[in-house]
């Protein structure tokens, strides 16, 4: 393969008062990859050719304020446009090149409050709001087609907005046994497609989560926790640019959301018992963890059947069973001094699509 990348970036902060500061970020990056052979040709003339190029602008903005001795605000904002240019391509293919745009941001306010006692117990209270979104348009350039004697103009393979909005909080206690912390989070997301083909979705989803640490002694803790997550629905994905479709003489491709489809939903549980001893100069750690994750309407293709013009419509749906990721890790570490350390581990993983 043959790379090619170039980052350049700063950061500039300004204190304001004794208590705020104010920080910007900017990076602008560069990078062109190209695999196959005959590099010495353009993409389309080699026998296989897939390559991208990327040109990329990230800013943010972030402001602290330190209200009092126990809470803090904090705002922030952050864009990033990506312009992409692409080619998956072979056997001299003019019809093997995209272009790829897209805008996103997130945007938001958090507020952090250190109490005294909360249920009788310190706690650190986290609450916030955010919205996030992008853009994004995706087409396959124009190309000739010799066989035919004709020309195809810029084919539009999916141009969507997606936009999401959210509020959560979370609250933490800490004692000298047990340290427990839970939080819900609220997401309203809308996705919308300007193709024609597809229907607008959005749906509002309910996350919580919940986690406890708890000293069983001084060398012996246990941890154990339950987390909700979702992905909502989008169209556009990696695997729909390398798709194999040569069987099936796909020339154009429309993307769409199937009518009623769902978030992706997970559920995952972990458990751990965590061992650590000296013995001498010695240093050891023992962890043992179990891990179990169920997806509930995991996104799936479904392909048409390519018409006279050899359009193949790709409609994401909900698989109709879910899938399971879970497994056991284990860890030894040892130390015999500040200048040597020794780790060791051990994961069996299971995925299994129902």
């Amino acid at each position: 393969a043959k790379i090619k990348n170039l980052t350049v970036g700063g950061r500039l902060y300004q204190r304001i008062a004794d208590r705020a500061k104010l920080t910007v970020d900017y990076f602008n990056i560069y990078e062109f990859r190209r695999g196959g052979n005959r590099f010495d040709l353009p993409m389309h003339e080699a026998d296989v050719t897939e390559s991208v190029t990327h040109r990329i602008n990230s800013g943010a903005l972030n402001f602290d304020q330190l209200l009092r001795e126990s809470d803090k605000f904090s705002a922030f904002l952050s864009l990033q446009g990506v312009n992409r240019d692409s080619y998956y391509g072979a056997n001299q293919d003019l019809s093997a090149y995209g272009e790829t745009s897209d805008l996103t941001y997130s945007a938001g306010v958090q507020y952090i409050r250190q109490l005294a006692y909360l249920l009788l117990a310190p706690a650190t209270l986290t609450a916030g709001l955010e919205s996030t979104g992008s853009a994004m348009k995706d087409e396959k350039l124009g190309y000739y087609d010799p066989e035919n004697d004709k020309h195809f103009d810029n084919t539009l393979v999916a141009d969507q907005k997606i936009s999401t909005n959210a509020g959560f909080v979370q609250t933490e206690w800490k004692t000298k046994k047990v340290v427990f912390s839970t939080g819900v989070r609220y997401d309203h997301y809308q996705i919308s497609e300007k193709t024609g083909e597809g229907d607008e979705i959005s749906g509002n989803v309910f996350s919580p989560r919940v986690s406890l640490l708890y000293n069983l002694s001084h060398h012996l803790q246990f941890r154990t926790g339950f987390a909700r997550g979702f992905r909502a629905p989008q169209i556009f994905d990696e695997d729909l640019h390398i798709e194999t479709s040569g069987s099936r003489q796909v020339l154009h491709r429309i993307h769409k959301n199937a009518p009623g489809l769902k978030q992706e939903s997970s559920n995952s549980i972990t458990a751990s018992l965590d061992f650590s001893r000296e013995i001498g100069k010695w240093q050891f750690q023992l962890l043992a963890e179990g891990f179990y994750t169920h997806l509930d309407n995991p996104f799936a293709n479904e392909y048409g059947v390519p018409d006279e013009e050899g359009t193949v419509i790709y409609t994401r749906v909900n698989a109709e069973d879910g899938a399971t990721v879970k497994g056991v890790n284990i860890e030894l570490n040892a130390s015999p001094s500040g200048k040597f350390q020794f780790q060791s581990g051990f994961t069996f993983q299971k995925s299994e699509f129902e």
